[in-house]
């Protein structure tokens, strides 16, 4: 009775011990659950935290434009956590928004970042600064083309200002560079030209840059200048001598005219004169003598003597003196003795040698009419 009294005590005990342990397993198991479903759910709602996050970097909900004003440290940090999560557990809902949040996440910061160093390219003034890394921002600008449209289309006006004024350096650069032959100055660039790579560099919106190019194209223009100075004072020698040629050219024409005595009254001649001398014509009224003075003439002289012509009435004596020349006088003696003295009485007049051909007409009523033909006459020996 004892023994049995013992048997069903420990049987109770047992009961009573296996209730206990399940008892306990039950509740640590329900108390596990309970603390993973407050977890999950604590991690679903800092997933929709980390959504609104993102959210508040775009202007609208399909991620497509970033606002204005991000911070990268601030994606960074979002994006961080993001990757945080997936070790987390979460719903299965919750999964798939982790992962959809993570990508965004991750291509946000890209997009800051290019965002930031496409700003970078310029300085406070809008200057595009030395050695930007353009092509790289381009690469990488075209890699959210599809996907990030709006985003590609507002930073490719800031790429294609940046590729503008780089394509204005590498121009003016390249010009710069054809101008020389090594480190010296070539010998056929001209004025034009640096002129034209002169107004390129002018163009260049850096400063450090412009001015580098200034500096060295400074060598062509001291170049150029030495070589317009010896082309010029060479064109004002030629202008010197050829001023001095004709210059002496012309005072020898005017010495030559000179040694000429040229006196033309009143009729003037560069070719040879003829002076025709004509005795008074004689008549038995009164007698009128006229004087002709000599024609002038560069060449020789003809020399016509025209003796009077007489007549019953008065006499008219026209006399014109024998030519004058600054060549070779030719003279012929005459054939016969001096002219006859008409019968008037009126005298001669005149002082004047010449050469050439002396002719006494034969007047009306007179005498002394002879002719000469050659000689040397001088009226003033005339004994009438």
């Amino acid at each position: 009775m004892k023994r049995k009294k013992i048997m069903i005590g420990l049987f109770v005990l047992m009961i009573i011990g296996l209730s206990t342990a399940v008892y306990t397993h039950l509740s640590s198991k329900a108390k596990a659950e309970e603390i993973r479903i407050t977890e999950l759910d604590k991690n679903n709602k800092m997933i929709q935290s980390y959504k609104e996050m993102l959210n508040s970097f775009y202007s609208d909900k399909a991620y497509k434009q970033l606002k204005d004003k991000v911070v990268l440290a601030d994606a960074e940090l979002l994006y961080n956590q993001l990757k945080i999560m997936e070790k987390e557990a979460l719903s299965q809902t919750s999964k798939s928004e982790l992962k959809r949040l993570m990508s965004e996440g991750e291509v946000t910061v890209k997009m800051i970042k290019l965002k930031e160093s496409l700003n970078q390219l310029f300085d406070v003034k809008g200057v595009l600064v030395k050695k930007a890394p353009i092509a790289q921002l381009e690469k990488q600008l075209a890699e959210l083309k599809e996907t990030k449209t709006d985003f590609v289309k507002e930073q490719s006006e800031k790429l294609e200002q940046a590729k503008q004024q780089q394509r204005a350096v590498d121009v003016a650069t390249k010009e710069v560079a054809q101008l020389f032959d090594g480190k010296k100055v070539r010998q056929d660039v001209s004025r034009t030209t640096y002129d034209k790579v002169k107004l390129l560099i002018s163009k260049i919106k850096n400063i450090e840059i412009k001015t580098g190019l200034l500096d060295r194209i400074e060598k062509v223009n001291t170049s150029l200048v030495k070589k317009e100075t010896a082309e010029r004072v060479a064109i004002e020698n030629k202008k010197a001598t050829t001023a001095l040629v004709e210059s002496e050219q012309a005072a020898s024409n005017q010495s030559e005219g000179n040694g000429l005595n040229i006196n033309k009254e009143p009729a003037q001649s560069n070719g040879g004169s003829s002076n025709n001398y004509k005795s008074p014509t004689q008549s038995n009224g009164n007698s009128s003598s006229n004087y002709t003075a000599p024609t002038q003439s560069n060449g020789s002289s003809s020399n016509n003597y025209t003796a009077p012509a007489q007549s019953n009435g008065g006499s008219s004596n026209n006399h014109k003196t024998p030519s004058q020349s600054n060549g070779n006088n030719s003279n012929k003696a005459p054939s016969q003795a001096k002219p006859s003295k008409p019968s008037d009485g009126n005298s001669w007049t005149g002082n004047q040698t010449g050469s050439g051909t002396i002719t006494a007409g034969g007047g009306s009523g007179g005498t002394g009419a002879n002719t000469w033909t050659g000689g040397e006459f001088n009226p003033g020996d005339l004994d009438w």
